[in-house]
């Protein structure tokens, strides 16, 4: 696939009308433009054909309330920066709202993030999806190590597992801990 470079420009675009733009062909990310991006408060920030992006656009694109990402690897770090944001639904007021949580409130989290494409996950990666608070759509992994599966059952949000064909004894028991919505379609 050609590269075909999502800039500040076309972002800037995009915010000023989510209808204008296609979004499904960019293959890469400008740090500027994921910065443009993170202000988006559309329905979904879908970026499918994404091969690659800096932990800067990662940090940039993680302030997005709901985001599909075509990533086919996922590093640690950015797998943090992506999950990272201060979206939570208030219980008090009903009202989201964006703030910190410097107290550890455990306020349910309302980010959605939605790897397709991610065929292999490490356990370091697992680690941090497994403590993140956002919903996770990991359909595209086929099969997961035990490592991975322990990390992701401690994951306490919507967890969407659709592409698993098989599972152990030890990942089937693992994700039978597995406190929130669990889909497994595969």
């Amino acid at each position: 696939m050609a590269e075909r470079r999502l800039t500040r420009e076309i972002a800037e675009q995009f915010l000023a009308d989510d209808e204008t733009v296609d979004m499904m062909g960019f293959t890469v990310i400008d740090d500027a433009a994921a910065e443009v991006l993170s202000k988006y408060d559309g329905k979904m920030l879908a970026l499918p054909s994404l091969a690659s992006l800096s932990d800067a656009a990662a940090a940039s694109l993680g302030r997005v309330f709901y985001l599909t990402l075509g990533l086919e690897t996922l590093s640690s770090k950015q797998a943090l920066l992506l999950t990272n944001n201060n979206y939570y639904e208030n219980p008090l007021d009903n009202i989201t709202d964006r703030f910190e949580d410097p107290i550890g409130l455990q306020y349910r989290s309302i980010a959605y993030r939605s790897f397709p494409y991610l065929e292999e996950l490490e356990s370091d990666v697992a680690q941090v999806l497994g403590n993140s608070r956002a919903d996770l759509c990991l359909d595209g992994l086929a099969s997961l190590s035990d490592a991975a599966m322990e990390s992701l059952s401690k994951h306490g949000n919507d967890l969407s597992l659709g592409g698993l064909t098989s599972l152990s004894d030890a990942a089937a028991e693992n994700l039978s801990k597995h406190e929130g919505y669990l889909g497994l379609t595969g």
